[in-house]
């Protein structure tokens, strides 16, 4: 396929996602008598926000691929600089990554998401699980007479 047909692929599915506007209604924040409404609507409103943020992402990541068709830098890994394959590109126009760089982005993010969550660190067989909270960081506070 070549780089006109990609950025043609590239508009129709960045038109698709702008064709599906959350309306305001559906995150807006009501009071209800009934308390199983309210979650219902709270549920329905997270929903709503995950597909704004996804829709958002996916955007964002269309926008950068025709950007680099426009600076003649498509297909290229933007970490490595290695050719992305024709079959990622085939699959996943709107790819920033070759599949090596990719996994590495993918497994850094699983482990660094959230600095307030536990996260798992390391590898079978001692797996040891670490808890950040950047409060405590942030305030300085020891634990064990170390700051942490």
């Amino acid at each position: 396929m070549d780089t006109q047909q990609r950025k043609n692929t590239l508009l129709a599915k960045n038109h698709e996602l702008r064709s599906h506007q959350i309306r305001r209604e559906d995150i807006a924040i009501e009071k209800n008598a009934e308390p199983l409404d309210d979650i219902q609507q709270s549920a329905d409103r997270v929903l709503a926000f995950d597909s704004l943020t996804r829709n958002w992402h996916m955007s964002s990541l269309i926008s950068e691929a025709l950007e680099r068709i426009e600076n003649h830098t498509y297909g290229l890994c933007a970490d490595c600089e290695e050719q992305i394959s024709e079959k990622r590109l085939a699959a996943l126009p709107w790819a920033k990554y070759c599949i090596r760089c990719q996994e590495v982005a993918d497994s850094s993010n699983l482990l660094w998401k959230d600095c307030s969550r536990s996260v798992a660190v390391g590898t079978a067989p001692a797996t040891i699980e670490v808890h950040v909270d950047a409060k405590r960081i942030l305030s300085g506070e020891q634990i064990n007479g170390e700051f942490i």
